[in-house]
């Protein structure tokens, strides 16, 4: 940048007058001395004093340096590129991959031999049938006993189906007899209902479900079996599991 242009860019004109008087100074001798602030001579003095350990005079005294020169060091001659490191080739063993190990399955562990003597499970030649069909005796239905079963023939129930179709409200009503309720004629219809579908159901095993909400066949196959054990084993510690 021209010094005139940098010149007209300080606004302040004091300022202006200084820059342009130590330029021309250093034009015509390769120094800034006489024409320094204040400010800067004593920074000046100092450096040369602390940094360079050097007398102020000494210093003014020498020849301006080549512009680029380092201060106090010597002009050193290019330094040569880095050689490029040769490659060193490394034989190494080839050592071939190991083969994968065949892992030997353990045999199935035998079956438990049974203590002599102990009973064997009984085989089933055929499936289970439904302990209960529509056309028995109304006396033989879960929780029907002989005195029950004579109310009920009262009534004209004398078969499983009889009182599978027996309408609860008025057969309650007809039976005159407070055991004989419509919530009770309707446990004893899914009882047997499940004893007539649910094949190898017992009439104690009947009145169990019932108790524990299962009313049905479809009831049973839906059930949880874990949860339904439970309750049921629950429903046998009861009083009326007791009966």
């Amino acid at each position: 940048m021209p010094i005139q242009a940098l010149a007209s860019a300080i606004e302040d004109g004091a300022a202006r007058r200084e820059v342009l008087a130590q330029y021309e100074e250093f034009r015509r001798t390769g120094k800034v001395r006489t024409t320094l602030g204040e400010d800067d001579k004593v920074v000046r003095e100092l450096h040369a004093a602390e940094v360079l350990k050097t007398p102020l005079s000494s210093l003014d005294a020498k020849w301006p340096r080549e512009i680029g020169a380092k201060a106090g060091g010597r002009v050193s001659a290019p330094a040569r590129p880095p050689a490029r490191p040769t490659a060193k080739i490394i034989e190494l063993d080839v050592v071939p991959a190991p083969r994968p190990q065949r892992v030997m399955k353990a045999p199935p562990p035998l079956p438990r031999e049974l203590p002599v003597g102990a009973p064997l499970a009984k085989k089933e030649k055929t499936l289970p049938r439904c302990t209960l069909t529509d056309s028995a005796p109304v006396v033989q239905a879960p929780s029907i006993g002989p005195k029950t079963a004579k109310r009920l023939e009262a009534l004209g129930v004398k078969t499983v189906a009889d009182l599978l179709a027996l309408a609860p409200e008025e057969a309650e009503a007809k039976a005159d007899a407070r055991h004989i309720s419509a919530q009770t004629i309707r446990d004893w219809q899914a009882q047997a209902l499940l004893a007539c579908t649910a094949p190898g159901l017992k009439s104690r095993e009947a009145q169990a479900l019932v108790a524990c909400g299962v009313r049905s066949a479809n009831d049973l196959a839906s059930a949880d079996a874990v949860a339904l054990c439970d309750a049921v084993a629950q429903w046998g510690l009861s009083p009326e599991g007791q009966r």
